[in-house]
């Protein structure tokens, strides 16, 4: 729930605690083991209060006070926030809430029993910051001035006002006030000039001394409870709760006001409530004994100095906050899994990194790995940080593209034209919205991130990587691992080295296991990469400015490289062949040998062997119009069966970097004809003769190219309407190698205008078979490469599936089924992450794993992993292309 502001008021609790503990009235339920700690501290002290057989005369050897209670932690582990509510508690300590606190508490039945008939009140000074006092600043008169402001409190209100019935207790109670401030000046001012007239008797009775201070402040403390009781000493157990924030933080007198709370302060009915770093504390007091030592102490060096302080500073900590009343704060980072974050006022809570994951999501539309083992980066390990991050993601603008997808869908599909400018006029303002967005957060990151996570050498670097185009800075971290991490410097050939995307992922997974030091710097460079690169998907695809899309969908291509794989993801696939064993998720440089592939086309052969050609004349209209009918009918039939175009499509989406006569090529470049063709069959192992039909011959004229089943994310970046122009070509050479055949079969070259008629019928039909046309999808890039840290942790899993799935060597002839299986791999990780972010989230939902399923070329491959043509084809090529040696195989019936 958040207020008019866009402010969140936000419980943090342990999901640990039972739902009865949750049901107590406090904020920061995370910290409800400290409030109870704390509470039954002092509530054991009262049960030894009314045990306590009460003596004529003071003891001998009274009891020792122990009470500082002193919460324990780390800056920003939240220690003044439990100091404020702790005190709200005491404040409010009665009926309900005190019985439902004492009955949680770790005591025995008859203990809780007694604590329940007793009354218990808690008078809470206000809350000094011992960190702002300055050395003219004493802590004790604070508290004393504290303390004498609660007294004038209480005569100005209730009953006290009447002051002929209490005014004797006034009266006493400022000549108790005056009596240890004077006392206490006297002490800090040292010894006073001495008056001639004066006895030594009287120099003694008035001398002022620690001691003197104490006993009066204790007859000032029961006088003050008179007056709270108004005169029932009968009625209840009182304490007056001293509360003293950031002791600690006072470098130059934090030890001196220690020793005040010491001597002074220790009266059974004060407890003082301290919040510090036991570390920093430590540090203070080993201070002061190895300066008040000195260095000639013993003739110890500096060294043994040292380590007597350390001693010193130990033992006496150990007395003045015994370890029984030091409340450690909770470790948010190491007990993430159990913190967990609700707004007021809702009934469900959320993991705390599921809820930062969920903010940046719904602000940024980043999403961030949520399935790691490890710890994450946007991780907090402290309540301070994790509130700030909360305020500043809160502080972003809520940037929804959803509509502007929805009304661009319509427009692309001709519903709505009309609203186009309006569409772009929505883009324009959603963009911009989120550039403002994406401006500060990546500014947080090569700021604070870095700033908090890094050495002066790693920052360096960050900073010399920032200073490079964004274009080129994958390349600069990928190129790390060609000199082995052996200094932490840019490599100045960089851009003279090959670079795929899977160098750059390579490189995160190695360098992190090299230089385990250098990660806090790696987080970082993911979560720039992240940022920046969300930023100019977003650009690319809703942008209504195409020179600003051009320009980001360069820098998406160029953050890919070459080509999405390299030799670390193509291990995902070992292949054996002819006894070798290949890699062959990625494999570079395939030698295409010209090898053929055969699609039969039975009903097209059908056809023309039934057509009496002696019964039509080629010149009659109606004639033609039949023919190119059944032609297109029969080729469309015969397509459809065998699934020819949908194999070429795919065979190029796995192809990279295709090259012909030293050129590089948008995609393979095929060659088509058709001729008649003696089927074969095999019976008793002898060759037999089967039958006669027509077939399409398909050769791969291209040279060489990159096999890569993880290619086909950098041909998506392009939209699929460029991406369906691109294969055109392969569609109206298919229809020419048509007609060519059909043709000369039939005899057409009298029929006026029948070949560009047929040609463009066949043209028709065979681009509806188009993946692009028989999935048809929005435009969306198959995978989100450009969410970086989503990309690299899905990646690294999928390759661990692998390795635990193709533990042998798989078989060249299974590679389509591989292949498919490891995009389910893929789906799966995808789909665990849509559940992750399955939360409502204003803002954004998880896309990734519907643009990845519903790419055609995804959806069609599931459809080949079985089609004998396919595997036929790639597998030849395959084979001849890394072993040439290797003799074809072809398709026989």
């Amino acid at each position: 729930m958040s207020d008019k502001y866009g402010r969140e008021r936000l419980l943090i609790i342990d999901g640990e605690l039972a739902e009865e503990e949750q049901k107590q009235e406090i904020q920061y339920q995370l910290y409800h083991d400290c409030y109870m700690y704390a509470l039954r501290s002092i509530l054991k002290d009262t049960l030894w209060k009314i045990e306590e057989p009460q003596e004529t005369a003071e003891p001998l050897y009274p009891r020792e006070v122990n009470n500082i209670i002193s919460f324990i932690g780390d800056r920003g582990t939240g220690k003044t926030t439990v100091l404020r509510e702790f005190c709200w508690l005491l404040q409010n300590f009665r009926s309900g809430r005190k019985s439902s606190w004492i009955n949680s508490m770790p005591l025995d039945e008859e203990a809780k029993e007694r604590l329940l008939r007793i009354e218990i009140n808690f008078t809470v000074l206000s809350p000094i910051d011992a960190s702002l006092l300055e050395e003219k600043e004493d802590l004790f008169e604070l508290i004393l001035a504290g303390l004498f402001e609660k007294c004038e409190e209480l005569w100005r209100g209730g009953s006290y006002t009447y002051e002929n019935r209490y005014s004797k207790t006034r009266e006493m109670l400022l000549k108790k006030f005056g009596e240890v401030y004077r006392n206490h000046k006297s002490v800090k001012q040292g010894d006073r000039q001495e008056d001639p007239g004066e006895s030594v008797v009287t120099r003694l009775r008035t001398m002022a001394s620690s001691k003197k201070i104490q006993t009066a402040f204790g007859e000032l403390i029961d006088s003050f409870f008179h007056l709270v009781e108004g005169g029932n000493t009968n009625r209840a157990v009182d304490y007056l709760i001293i509360v003293i924030d950031d002791l600690d933080l006072n470098l130059e007198h934090g030890f001196q006001m220690l020793e005040e709370l010491q001597k002074y302060l220790t009266h059974s009915n004060v407890i003082i409530l301290t919040a510090l770093s036991y570390k920093q504390l430590s540090l203070i007091t080993e201070s002061h004994f190895v300066k008040n030592i000195g260095y000639s102490a013993g003739g110890k060096n500096p060294e043994e100095l040292a380590l007597h302080g350390r001693e010193l500073a130990k033992d006496y900590l150990d007395k003045l906050i015994p370890v029984n009343n030091r409340i450690y704060m909770p470790d948010i980072y190491t007990k993430s899994q159990d913190i967990e974050i609700r707004n007021d006022n809702e009934k469900k809570s959320i993991q705390a990194k599921k809820y930062i994951m969920l903010k940046n999501a719904g602000k940024m539309h980043i999403y961030y790995d949520g399935l790691g083992i490890k710890k994450h980066f946007v991780e907090k390990r402290t309540v301070r940080t994790l509130l700030s991050s909360v305020e500043f993601l809160n502080s972003l603008a809520t940037v929804d593209f959803s509509e502007a997808r929805m009304i661009k869908g319509k427009v692309l599909s001709g519903v709505s034209e009309k609203n186009f400018e309006n569409v772009k006029k929505l883009q324009k303002k959603l963009v911009r919205a989120y550039g403002r967005n994406y401006e500060r957060y990546n500014a947080d990151i090569q700021e604070r991130m870095i700033f908090e996570k890094t050495d002066e050498q790693q920052r360096r670097f960050f900073d010399d990587l920032m200073g490079i185009q964004l274009t080129r800075r994958g390349r600069y971290v990928a190129a790390l691992k060609a000199e082995n991490f052996k200094s932490l410097a840019l490599n100045g050939n960089a851009l003279s080295i090959s670079y795929y995307y899977g160098d750059l992922l390579e490189c995160i997974y190695t360098w992190g296991r090299r230089r385990e030091q250098d990660k806090p710097l790696i987080h970082c460079i993911m979560a720039s990469f992240t940022s920046e690169m969300v930023h100019e998907y977003i650009c690319y695809m809703y942008s209504p400015d195409e020179t600003k899309r051009s320009k980001s969908r360069r820098k998406l291509e160029h953050f890919l490289g070459e080509g999405f794989g390299n030799d670390w993801t193509g291990k995902m696939l070992p292949v054996r062949i002819s006894e070798e064993i290949f890699s062959l998720a990625f494999f570079r440089t395939v030698e295409f040998q010209m090898i053929n592939c055969y699609f039969p086309l039975e009903r097209l052969y059908t056809f023309l062997m039934q057509l009496e050609t002696a019964a039509y004349s080629m010149s009659e209209k109606t004639w033609q119009e039949k023919f190119i009918k059944e032609v297109g009918e029969a080729v469309a039939k015969d397509f459809e069966e065998n699934k020819a175009i949908w194999s070429l499509q795919c065979m190029d989406m796995l192809f990279e970097n295709a090259c012909l006569n030293q050129q590089q090529m948008p995609a393979l470049s095929f060659s088509f004809n058709i001729f008649e063709r003696t089927f074969i069959s095999l019976s008793k192992n002898t060759p037999q003769p089967h039958r006669k039909g027509l077939v399409l011959r398909v050769g791969i004229d291209t040279q060489q190219a990159d096999f890569d089943i993880l290619g086909f994310v950098k041909k998506s970046i392009a939209p699929q309407e460029e991406q369906r122009e691109k294969y055109k070509k392969i569609f109206e050479d298919i229809s020419a190698a048509i007609y060519k055949y059909v043709a000369e079969y039939v005899r057409l070259e009298n029929a006026v205008g029948i070949e560009e008629k047929l040609t463009r019928k066949l043209t028709a039909q065979l681009k509806k078979q188009s993946i692009f046309e028989k999935f048809k999808t929005a435009d969306a890039i198959a995978f989100p490469f450009y969410d970086f840290d989503l990309s690299y942790n899905i990646i690294k899993r999928v390759r661990d599936k692998c390795s635990r799935s193709f533990t042998q060597p798989t078989l060249l002839q299974d590679i389509v089924k591989n292949i498919v299986k490891i995009y389910g791999f893929i789906e799966e990780e995808l789909t665990s992450e849509e559940n992750y972010y399955a939360e409502k989230n204003p803002g954004s939902s998880f896309p990734y794993r519907r643009m990845f399923s519903e790419y055609p070329y995804i959806a069609a491959m599931k459809k080949l992993k079985d089609n004998e043509f396919f595997v036929r084809i790639l597998q030849n090529n395959i084979k001849a292309g890394i072993s040439p040696s290797i003799p074809e195989t072809e398709i026989n019936d």
